[in-house]
Parts: structure tokens; sequence; C-alpha cells
């Protein structure tokens, strides 16, 4: 299968180079399909690709298998959504399907999308000829416009780089500033809400949200900037101006900092009640206090000591102990070395699977044409006899 969307010099791809562009990219050892399962490989291709689609996979260390997965396509989807990339494509049942028939052909496609738009971020003149069977569609995907939208979308080229008649036929660029993974501002925390404010964040647009509204704001002529707060960056949007001005100024810097702990940790029933109305703190109480800190002092220093003077393990019990460690992070390497093995002749018996159907139907298709050709025969062989009859009769009647 050959894609072609803007693009000159000509290379070849398979099996083989996608999984070593995954393993390289992700830096997790990929042997074959079945460690795509997890999605981790999937999320790390996902944050090479978009800058503003930031994934977090799960950590292997503190998550089973089953959570990881849950975790990781949760995050696959959401951000396939909001790029505009088909769920057919990155579809969990198929690519973690394994035995199915479409499980290669899922796993080789989810892959070849992301080696595609990544070789088009980085050089949109030359043609990649995939030398694997591809779904219907991705190949769809690949060469419509859909494809350099999720990249705009995604920060990973800029608008002004498309041409004119592709972004045209583009139409108008989704937003990422209501993810709920978006990255929080470093300005001036007066810009935030007051609802944000109480909840311990700020609303700031993603820099591709920035970027777009701004070319929008700038091409409707949309309102300037509320009077008194200057922009905190050069693609400060009209959506967010009319949040500031919408909103109540935030507290000073000192302010916030004397707040932050009745604001975020106090209960609202709780809630630190102006200076003036509060009631002074007896002295008795202030050194009851005292006397309390020191006494938690004591004891937390009694019990570093403790721990300090305990008796340490006999020596042959460490060796063993680091013997056994040893032996099991072998028996885990040995272990693992076997199951990649065994991924690795699954999917070569799927491929092998994959070749014998394709046989199979060639054969069938040969065999339609035999028959049709003896049967053509059969036909052609009694129209002969029925002439040689008709010429045999006239001679005998000339006769």
């Amino acid at each position: 299968v050959t894609v072609s969307v803007l693009y000159w010099t000509a290379m070849e791809v398979g099996r083989r180079e996608l999984l070593s562009f995954a393993e390289r990219h992700s830096r997790i050892k990929v042997a074959g399909f079945a460690d795509l399962a997890s999605g981790e490989v999937l999320c790390r291709l996902f944050n090479l690709v978009f800058p503003d689609v930031r994934l977090q996979p799960a950590h292997r260390e503190t998550n089973s298998p089953s959570q990881m997965a849950h975790h990781n396509w949760g995050q696959i989807a959401r951000a396939a959504k909001q790029l505009g990339i088909p769920h057919a494509i990155l579809d969990r049942s198929l690519i973690t399907g394994r035995g199915k028939p479409a499980h290669a052909k899922a796993c080789v496609s989810a892959l070849v999308l992301f080696y595609f738009l990544h070789a088009l971020c980085k050089d949109g003149d030359c043609t990649i000829q995939f030398s694997v069977d591809l779904t219907k569609e991705l190949a769809e995907f690949v060469q419509s416009p859909a494809s350099v939208r999720a990249l705009v979308v995604g920060g990973a080229m800029p608008l002004e780089k498309v041409p004119p008649h592709i972004r045209q036929a583009m139409g108008p660029i989704a937003s990422l500033a209501g993810n709920s993974e978006r990255q929080p501002s470093h300005g001036n925390p007066a810009a935030a809400s007051a609802s944000d404010h109480h909840r311990g964040g700020r609303h700031v647009p993603s820099s591709v949200d920035s970027s777009f509204n701004s070319q929008r704001s700038d091409a409707q002529g949309a309102p300037p900037m509320p009077r008194g707060l200057p922009p905190k960056t050069p693609n400060e949007t009209p959506r967010t101006a009319r949040l500031v001005e919408a909103s109540p100024p935030g507290p000073s810097r000192g302010d916030f900092a004397r707040e932050t702990q009745a604001d975020f940790v106090t209960p609202v029933s709780h809630a630190r009640q102006p200076r003036s109305s509060q009631p002074p703190i007896p002295q008795d109480q202030h050194e009851d206090a005292d006397a309390d800190f020191s006494m938690d002092d004591e004891d937390e220093a009694e019990r570093e000591t403790a721990w300090d003077r305990r008796p340490s393990p006999p020596r042959h019990h460490r060796d063993h102990a680091d013997n056994a460690d040893a032996e099991a992070s072998a028996e885990r390497e040995r272990s693992a070395r076997r199951d990649a093995a065994a991924r690795e002749l699954l999917d070569e018996l799927e491929i092998m699977h994959a070749e014998l159907e394709k046989q199979v139907r060639e054969k069938a298709a040969l065999r339609g044409e035999l028959q049709d050709a003896r049967r053509l025969a059969a036909e052609t062989e009694e129209r002969l006899t029925a002439e040689a009859e008709r010429q045999r009769q006239r001679a005998d009647a000339e006769a």
C-alpha cells in the first residue's frame, strides 16, 4: 500500500522498521505486537508527535497490568477524540485482541499512523511505501486534510505552514482548552477566575487554543484586553480576557501567601475569620502548645535513635538474601526472554496464517476460472460438432 500526501522521495517501511521506530522513540522494548497491549508505547508515541497533548502513562511499579491498560487506553481514547483521529485506527479491542483476524493489521495501522505523522512533521517532501496491509480507515485518514488538522491542533505543525488550499479544506480548528490535562499558567495569579482560585487552580488555555483564538480574533475584530491588565503572553486570547474581566481581582502576592492555608487546607465550616473578630489566645494555651511540640520532638528523636540502634542481620542471612534476589532477577529475565520469543513466534504465526488465507482465496479464484474455461470449451465443442453435422447433411442433400 502506497500512501502519498505531499511527498516526493520514496522509502519502503515494513513491520521490522515500525517496531524499531516504536522501540526507539518510546524507550520500551517492543519485540512484537503484544507489547502494545498495555497502551504505554502508544502514549509515548502520542507525546512524541503531538507536543500539546501530554499523556501520563501509568507507572509499572504501582499498578497492575489491568490498571495500567485501563488508565493508558482511557487517555489514548480522549486524545484521539480531541485530535479528530478515527476510533477505528486506535481500537483497543483489535490491538489487544490477540488471535483475532484483524489483530495484526490493527497493530500495524496504529504504528503506521504515528510513523507517518512524525515523518510529515519533519519533512513534507517524501513518499513512504509501506510493505504491510493497512486498514481502510487509516488510508482514508492519512490521505485527507484531517491528518494535517490533527497535527495543527496537537501543536506539531504551525498553522502558517499549512498551504492555503489545505487550510481551507481543514475547516474550523478545534480547541484543546477544554482538556483536563492542560498545562498550568506561570503568569500573574490575578488572571485566574474566582472559581479556579478557590479550587487551587487557574484557567489558562493551551498554546494551540491561544494561537488559533488570537488569529480568529484578529480576523473578526474581537474586543481588546481589559484596560489596566496587560496580557501575560503575546498570544493572550480574547476568551481569557473576558474571563479575567468578569472575575474579581485576585489577591496580591503577600495576601496569596498568607491566605493559602485557609483557602486550600481549612474546611469551609472552619474557615479563618477576620483578625479583628478572633478572640485573643490565652498565654497558658501558648505554653501548653509549646510543651506538646517539645514532647513530640523528643518522641521523634527517641524513635530515630532506636531505629539506628537496631541489630543488623547476620552476614550469612544477608548473603542468602542477596543470592535469592539475584536468582529471582535472573529468573525474571529468563521469563521475559521466553515471553518475548513466544510473542514473536505468535506474531509470525499470525502473519503466516494471513498469508495462507490469501493463498486459499487465490486458489479458489483460480479454480473458478478453470471451471469457466472448461464450460466454455464444452460449449465450443458442442457448437463445432453441430456445425459439422449440418455440413454433412448439406453434402448428403447435394449428392
